[in-house]
């Protein structure tokens, strides 16, 4: 599960930095976002929370990755369309896998999870009554919740992470990734322009 964390932080970390190619620093980086003609795509629409039942009932399978953001800057929500146009084809080059990796919470309270080869089961909450769902990964006996937030509309499932928590997070449980450089430029974005959340959504199998 860490690991599909740390493939959705770096799609949107690669597709920053494809765009970045010719921006010096971060501010160089937003106002090539805020120069440029960003390719239309539909915003993310919040969906509607599901019972226990409905969570448990199925098997998601992931679909695409998701970026939202809910905060009030016009250069970040510049940044943001341009990043969602990139980030499915990036998903796919760091090993996420569309129509076959998955999700399912399954009623004793553990989410089995499928990338690829590999399989892994972690423990879960859900709440039916806010849609809150938070995971618990152990690594090198360090001991880490992740919240995130599920909601689904139209037989979609997306569950999405505020990207400021997730990052500080992983760094806790994986030291390491500090000098990551693609991690680096989604913290820098995120550092200045709270209120993005990254995930994925999920079809029902």
């Amino acid at each position: 599960m860490k690991r599909i964390f740390i493939s959705l932080l770096l799609v949107f970390a690669a597709a920053a930095a494809a765009e970045s190619a010719r921006a010096q620093g971060l501010q160089g980086l937003l106002n090539l976002f805020a120069n440029a003609k960003a390719a239309k795509a539909d915003a993310h629409t919040a969906g509607e929370l599901l019972t226990a039942e409905q969570l448990t009932a199925t098997t998601w399978v992931y679909s695409a990755p998701q970026i939202v953001y809910s905060g009030n800057s016009s250069m970040a929500t510049v940044a943001i369309a341009a990043l969602r146009t990139q980030m499915p084809d990036i998903a796919k080059t760091l090993g996420l896998n569309a129509g076959s990796d998955s999700v399912a919470f399954l009623g004793d309270g553990t989410a089995a999870m499928t990338n690829g080869e590999n399989k892994a089961s972690v423990p879960y909450m859900y709440d039916p009554a806010t849609g809150y769902v938070s995971f618990t990964l152990t690594r090198n006996g360090t001991t880490e919740a992740f919240p995130a937030t599920a909601t689904a509309k139209d037989g979609v499932l997306t569950v999405l992470f505020d990207a400021e928590t997730t990052i500080a997070t992983l760094l806790r449980m994986a030291p390491e990734l500090k000098d990551n450089s693609s991690l680096l430029i989604i913290k820098a974005v995120v550092d200045k322009y709270p209120g993005i959340k990254i995930g994925a959504t999920f079809d029902a199998r």
